[in-house]
């Protein structure tokens, strides 16, 4: 069984999907490596007959023990006709997550997903890596025009201008602003969308976005370039 987290996870335009935060919290100098060890890079492979016809990745956050989140569009792949990849039959999918190396896959389970939040959370056996901090959703408060925000990710367009396994695994940190928060509707319901400026390409999907106090208040769910 799933466990319960103490998340409220709504919608964040480079855009990400936001996290409300409860109220202003006293900024600090951000440590970049602990936030690090807390994403990771997502894998999902296609199989027909046992062979790999279809791969893709993406990034995620842990919230607690073996369970990350991430969008549910890095999980629910589609294929050249951008049709949802059904598995059945011949077809199965493999999600895994490098832990430290591509000689350590972890085997990973879809264990809930939200298409029109666009949010999945998966199971990742075996991870023991620390939970990020998730700002609360008491008061109702949402970053504000103007405040600085950082990603962190693992941008597709890295993997095919440095071409090494090493770079492959070393996430990119990019920092921007918001521009603005709006109710929208983006691919489905109705929910705080962030429109920031830190830089995002396809691989940063199921990202999160950072406030300046660590906390995570948006998941990156589309770039608008």
């Amino acid at each position: 069984m799933m466990k319960r987290f103490g998340l409220v996870l709504a919608a964040t335009l480079a855009v990400g999907a936001a996290l409300v935060a409860p109220g202003p919290v006293a900024a600090q100098k951000l440590d970049v490596e602990t936030l690090d060890k807390s994403v990771v890079r997502i894998f999902v492979l296609y199989y027909r007959d046992n062979k790999r016809f279809k791969g893709g990745s993406g990034t995620g956050f842990v919230v607690d023990g073996e369970y990350v989140v991430t969008n549910n569009h890095v999980v629910s792949m589609k294929d050249d006709a951008n049709r949802p990849i059904p598995v059945s039959g011949n077809i199965r999918r493999r999600i895994v997550v490098p832990d430290g190396s591509f000689k350590n896959l972890r085997e990973a389970e879809l264990v809930w997903n939200a298409p029109d939040l666009d949010l999945a959370v998966i199971k990742v056996r075996g991870l023991t890596r620390p939970k990020v901090k998730i700002a609360g959703a008491g008061t109702g408060v949402h970053p504000r025009k103007g405040d600085n925000v950082v990603a962190i990710g693992y941008p597709g367009a890295s993997d095919s201008v440095l071409r090494s396994q090493t770079a492959a695994l070393e996430s990119t940190f990019t920092s921007g602003v918001v521009g603005k928060v709006v109710e929208a509707g983006i691919g489905g319901r109705v929910r705080p969308i962030i429109q920031h400026s830190a830089a995002i390409n396809p691989g940063n999907s199921g990202g999160p976005l950072f406030n300046m106090c660590g906390q995570v208040i948006g998941v990156n769910t589309f770039t608008t370039r």
